[in-house]
């Protein structure tokens, strides 16, 4: 379905600006890309691979989805067996497809859910097995999501609340808290490091770095996503809804 149907909403935008920026185009400065990095990064890794139309980043999209669907099945089969892995994997890919009730094509969403999915598999794994390595590619995992979608903070937010409330339980220690949040700190390093030196050495505006769109709202300035939304319903307006 999703190969077969026209990219709806930015999809076009987002393949334009990665051809451009593949042949040299400077992000923010003589392209003005709409898309965050990690949807610009993931829309130059389609078109590469499969040349400038939009079936590319479909296809880079659905394997992300693939890898987040096993992720998450696997970790519902620890926690609730096969039963829980099977109705909670096909309600997920369901969710994440279905014409009449998810957002389909080359859409930022669709990329920021497969890594907050990614992500929050990797942690509940960590939990089950106690394996060390998958608390840093969690956090790499994590610090991607909101260079697809501001909203992505939210997973950011979920995580850090579930940290907290293990110590308030008495699950973990707060010495154990420190470890983790190390470990998912410097996985978030590393998986952002390779993105910044990319934006520097291609003489990016600041504006388009990862999270520089947190520098732009912190500064009252800029467009962006956050403020927009605010501007078209208030917090009042929201309220009464």
């Amino acid at each position: 379905l999703e190969l077969t149907i026209p990219a709806p909403f930015d999809g076009a935008a987002y393949v334009y600006s990665a051809q451009k920026v593949l042949d040299g185009a400077r992000i923010g400065v003589t392209e003005n890309v709409t898309a965050r990095p990690g949807t610009l990064v993931a829309n130059m890794l389609g078109v590469w691979l499969f040349g400038y139309a939009d079936h590319g980043p479909k296809i880079v999209q659905g394997v992300l989805q693939l890898a987040a669907l096993t992720l998450s099945f696997v970790a519902l089969l620890r926690l609730f067996g096969a039963a829980g892995a099977v109705t909670g994997t096909a309600l997920a890919a369901l969710m994440l497809s279905a014409p009449l009730v998810a957002k389909y094509g080359n859409v930022k969403e669709q990329y920021m859910i497969a890594f907050t999915m990614s992500a929050v598999g990797c942690l509940v794994l960590h939990r089950l097995s106690g394996r060390r390595w998958l608390l840093p590619v969690a956090g790499g995992l994590l610090s991607w999501v909101p260079l697809f979608k501001e909203t992505g903070f939210s997973a950011i937010i979920a995580v850090a609340v579930f940290l907290a409330f293990e110590v308030l339980a008495g699950t973990r220690t707060a010495r154990q808290l420190r470890a983790d949040a190390a470990l998912l700190l410097a996985g978030a390093a590393l998986a952002l490091l390779p993105l910044y030196v990319w934006m520097i050495a291609a003489g990016a505006a600041v504006a388009s770095w990862p999270y520089g769109f947190v520098v732009s709202f912190l500064a009252g300035g800029g467009d962006n996503y956050i403020s927009g939304a605010r501007e078209i319903y208030p917090l009042a307006e929201q309220a009464r809804r």
